[in-house]
């Protein structure tokens, strides 16, 4: 009938404020679609989800589908089938944990079958019998290494050996000492290079820089010097 959601959300309530089970079971027998609806009942729905007790809805046959199946812990396809799962056969769970207890027991028994032969295969290993082939190796590696560091080492340096002894040569063609070696001689005026006689004045102070030293001239006219020099020519 119509109250029937409200007395069930009640029953609910009740039991999970006095816990005087251990798990509920909320069902009905087959009928139409109105006769479940009670079951839909959004209320009832939020109780049997508060609920502190295992709930399990049992509510019509197997086909039939109510809200309640969705909230509650468990859902069975009839009410005896929730009786039963309420109330399991203590010999089939007995003899379900015992299969439990020898399924563990056999895993832990390979796991640590494994493990050991894995211990096994370590200990045997080279690296634990023989520790200083691996360590000869180690070493032979490291040899290797340090003799191509050398080649490549010794290669780069008569690289730049050649690259300095080219950038010397161009250093040393450039220098202005080594072409006063050869006789030449620098005049500067007023530490300014005199590259050209019309540069120079009647009276002008120059410092002529030899290969070994600077003198300091005082200088002539040209013309005085063409005329010393037909002078000289005619005698």
């Amino acid at each position: 009938g119509t109250e029937a959601p409200e007395q069930l959300r009640l029953g609910i309530e009740f039991f999970g404020m006095t816990a005087l089970c251990d798990v509920i079971i909320i069902g009905r027998g087959g009928g139409s679609a109105e006769d479940l609806w009670a079951f839909n009942d959004e209320e009832l729905a939020r109780a049997i989800a508060a609920c502190p007790i295992p709930v399990i809805s049992a509510v019509g046959h197997e086909s039939d589908f109510t809200i309640c199946d969705f909230v509650a812990d468990k859902r069975a396809p009839t009410p005896s089938a929730a009786a039963e799962l309420a109330v399991p056969d203590r010999y089939e769970l007995l003899s379900h944990i015992g299969m439990l207890g020898m399924r563990l027991q056999n895993a832990v028994t390979g796991r640590l079958t494994r493990e050991r032969r894995y211990l096994e295969q370590l200990s045997s290993a080279v690296v634990f019998r023989r520790p200083d082939r691996m360590l000869d190796g180690f070493r032979m590696r490291l040899s290797e290494r340090e003799a191509r560091l050398e080649r490549v080492t010794e290669k780069k340096l008569d690289a730049l050996r050649s690259c300095l002894a080219k950038t010397s040569a161009r250093m040393e063609a450039l220098n202005p000492l080594a072409v006063l070696s050869r006789g030449y001689a620098a005049v500067s005026k007023q530490n300014q290079t005199v590259s050209r006689a019309a540069c120079v004045a009647e009276g002008d102070r120059l410092q002529i820089r030899f290969t070994d030293g600077v003198v300091n001239a005082v200088a002539t006219t040209m013309e005085g010097a063409d005329q010393d020099a037909e002078e000289n020519t005619n005698l």
